[in-house]
Order: C-alpha cells, then sequence, then structure tokens
C-alpha cells in the first residue's frame, strides 16, 4: 500500500483551502454588495467596491479570520455590514478585523476615530498626543488655555505615561478647545484587562503600545466631542462630488468611443458586403 506523501497532503490541504475561500467570496461576500452599500455612509456608497475588495483582502490573508469566516459565513455578513456603517477603510490604521474566540470584531483603530471626528466639519485640528517620560506636558483645566507640549529628544524618552487628545474647534463650532483627555496607566491597564488577547505577542497591545494608547486616548474623546460616519465638510463633499463627475465622464467616453467602433465595424463589414455582391453581379455579366 503506497503511503500519501507529507508535501502531497499539505498541497491537497492548501488546494481546499483556497477552494473554499474562493466559494466564500463568490457565494457569501459578493451577495452582500447592495446590503452593504446601503448599509455605507452615502458619500462612500459609489465605493462599496473597493471597500469589499478591501475587507476580502484582510479575511483572505488572515487564516485565522478565513477559518472562523468558513465556520460561521453569516456571522461574517453581519460584522462586514456593521463595520461597513463607519466607512472605514478595512486593512489600514482605520478598521481592524480581529479575531476573539469564535468572533470576527472590527475593531476601529486610531485614524478611524479621527477620521469619524473630522467628518462631523467641527474640527480645526485634532490633537492627540503620546507622552513618554522625559517629555514635558503642562495643562491645568480652567487656567491653561491649551495643552503645552515639548517632546524630549529620543534618546531622553523613556516609557509611556499617558496619552492625550483634543479637538481644537474652526471657526464654524466658535473657535476654542474640546475638553482635554488623558489617559494614564490606569486607564490603559484596565483596557488591557478588558481584551482578551492583549497578553498575546501577537496582539497590537504588544506589537503597537503607542498606537493603542492614543486609540484609547481618541476613544474616550468621541464621547464627548461630536464624530460622523456621514461626510459633513462641504470641502470633502465638494471633492467627492467633482471625483464621480469626473468617473462618470470618464465612463461617457468610454462609451461612446466603444460605440464608435462597433459603428466603424459595422460600416466596414458591410462596405466588404457591397464590394463582394459588386463582385458577383460583374462576374454574371
Amino acid at each position: 500500500m503506497v503511503q500519501p506523501q507529507p508535501g502531497n497532503q499539505i498541497s491537497r490541504n492548501q488546494n481546499t483551502n483556497q477552494i473554499a475561500i474562493r466559494d466564500l467570496q463568490k457565494k457569501v461576500i459578493e451577495p452582500q454588495k447592495d446590503f452593504i452599500a446601503a448599509a455605507m455612509p452615502k458619500h462612500m456608497q459609489g465605493d462599496v467596491l473597493d471597500w469589499l475588495a478591501a475587507a476580502s483582502l484582510v479575511i483572505r490573508n488572515d487564516p485565522k479570520l478565513v477559518s472562523l469566516a468558513l465556520n460561521d459565513p453569516l456571522q461574517l455578513t453581519v460584522m462586514l455590514q456593521k463595520s461597513a456603517r463607519y466607512g472605514l477603510t478595512p486593512g489600514t490604521d482605520e478598521i481592524y478585523f480581529v479575531p476573539r474566540g469564535r468572533e470576527i470584531v472590527a475593531d476601529i483603530g486610531y485614524k478611524g476615530w479621527v477620521e469619524l471626528i473630522r467628518r462631523a466639519g467641527y474640527s480645526k485640528n485634532i490633537h492627540r498626543i503620546a507622552v513618554r517620560e522625559g517629555d514635558k506636558f503642562e495643562y491645568v483645566e480652567g487656567i491653561d488655555e491649551s495643552p503645552k507640549y515639548m517632546r524630549a529628544p529620543d534618546e531622553e524618552r523613556g516609557q509611556l505615561v499617558k496619552a492625550v487628545a483634543w479637538v481644537e474647534y474652526n471657526d464654524l463650532a466658535g473657535g476654542g478647545i474640546s475638553p482635554v483627555v488623558q489617559v494614564g496607566k490606569d486607564r490603559i491597564q484596565a483596557a488591557m484587562d478588558a481584551s482578551q488577547t492583549a497578553r498575546s505577542k501577537f496582539s497590537p497591545w504588544q506589537k503597537y503600545p503607542e498606537k493603542m494608547w492614543l486609540k484609547t486616548a481618541l476613544r474616550e474623546l468621541a464621547g464627548v466631542v461630536e464624530w460622523s460616519s456621514e461626510e459633513r465638510r462641504t470641502t470633502a463633499l465638494a471633492a467627492i462630488r467633482e471625483r464621480r463627475e469626473l468617473e462618470l465622464e470618464a465612463m461617457r467616453s468610454e462609451t461612446e468611443r466603444m460605440q464608435a467602433e462597433v459603428a466603424m465595424m459595422e460600416a466596414k463589414a458591410r462596405l466588404l458586403e457591397l464590394q463582394a455582391q459588386s463582385s458577383i453581379e460583374a462576374s454574371q455579366d
């Protein structure tokens, strides 16, 4: 009896997994396009195919996400629709798809919270600072107009001490600043304790601690300032409209070009037909 070789078994398993992933894409993810577009902010509904492509790439590149999605496709579709509501780009620091136990969770990153606060249309600047030992940070609420921060040279900076975030309002909001959110080690420890994977060497808490401190501060800032998944900035909306108009014009031009090519081909075919007919008539004479 011939025993199967380990290499052949691995190859078969990989092929089977690739087929399953393709089926997941065609039978589960792609049919959700209209539902996901409906869930997205209005200014992004025209980009649903790009969003789905980014989401699919994130899932395909993570074996744990693939396994969870294959075991429970319904959970995947629910997660995609929920995460689409924010209009943030998967695979970036805006939003992550994270395996937690038997679930896939959409986790907004620090850049995601920055984008959501910006979309509300009231911020001139969104300040976020990771303060380390050696840095100088001063702010007393009710006394200081705004925080003062001086970063120490890299060689003099030590451990993370706290993360700070606040909004500098634009004229539309009347100027001034928002409440200043400061999260220290105790708050960060509480956030890590609430995470099931914070102690894992693969956890973003271990790999990107500064980003996670900033995310915690921005998440708390989002609780005291206005944010929006819908785009409210007039300049951003104007840019989106202009881009879409250019895309439509390009599509119209391409359609007209193709129609002209078809008309030319039909004319050439008709000319050849007439020439052939003339040749037949001439030979009969």
